[in-house]
């Protein structure tokens, strides 16, 4: 059982699912989670808006893409904030789920007023018959990936950016791959060896047979370097807050995601298509 908001179904989440999957397979358990709606804090405090990095249709989905057998989606409302810590071990996850491996973060809290945590699960592991699995987080960078970092990339707006950044880089390594390939062919050197019929020629340049992947390569690369400039755009009014720049923002990124997934096939493809290196 994995208790918490999930909230994002980030890389840290994905990384516990990974070692969840281990304990299934050698338990021979069925991996289920327990989340929260609303979340407590949008609960508590009403006036908190956009806190959500994703909504609960787009979590649950990437939960079962994970591999979770079961979703508990309990309602947060004011009979529920009121339950104690103690009736929450006893009824929830000993007497409807006989849980048996508790996955949770080192700072989880629970029950009325956050009166249980972490050590009172382990207090009671033998009373109840289960183990309790603290997970390291995952650090990237010296900075712990959680949903809470997250969210303060997107208040500062900076993580558009940094996806914007990451993947056009991706597309432009590889172009750098596909625009070496393509003037080894365009110099006639005989030193790579590509199946002619998937090569282009040009009429001004009689001699050139490009792979065409390598020119698509190319053209993908340029793609994304013209959407980035769209994104500095977007950051006229990325002070103000302003819907229009994030609208522009989200307009921009799924096709640079795009592009760079054709970028990652595309290169695999052409380097399946080397007959030959050297002459």
């Amino acid at each position: 059982i994995l208790i918490g908001n999930f909230d994002g179904v980030h890389l840290g989440h994905q990384k516990l699912f990974k070692l969840v999957k281990k304990y299934k397979k050698k338990f021979k358990r069925k991996i289920g989670v327990i989340t929260f709606e609303p979340m407590p804090k949008m609960y508590f405090k009403k006036n908190v808006i956009n806190f959500r990095i994703s909504n609960i249709i787009q979590k649950n989905r990437i939960l079962k893409n994970l591999g979770v057998d079961f979703i508990i989606t309990k309602k947060f409302d004011k009979k529920f904030s009121k339950i104690k810590s103690n009736l929450f071990i006893k009824e929830i996850l000993y007497k409807k789920l006989n849980a048996k491996y508790i996955f949770v973060s080192n700072n989880f809290r629970f029950g009325n007023k956050r009166e249980g945590d972490v050590k009172q699960l382990i207090r009671n592991e033998k009373i109840y018959d289960y183990k309790i699995i603290k997970p390291k987080p995952l650090i990237l960078k010296n900075k712990i990936i959680s949903s809470t970092f997250i969210r303060n990339l997107l208040e500062r707006g900076k993580l558009e950016k940094t996806i914007a950044f990451s993947i056009g880089s991706v597309a432009g390594t590889l172009s750098k791959l596909s625009a070496d390939i393509c003037l080894y062919m365009s110099q006639n050197f005989n030193f790579l060896g590509f199946p002619k019929e998937l090569t282009t020629g040009s009429s001004i340049m009689p001699h050139k047979q490009n792979p065409i992947l390598a020119e698509l390569l190319v053209t993908l690369a340029r793609y994304n370097a013209t959407q980035v400039s769209g994104l500095h755009q977007a950051m006229v009014h990325e002070q103000e807050r302003s819907g229009a720049a994030w609208a522009l923002e989200w307009m921009i990124l799924p096709n640079m995601l795009h592009a760079t997934a054709r970028s990652l096939t595309a290169g695999c493809e052409l380097i399946e298509q080397i007959e030959k290196i050297g002459t």
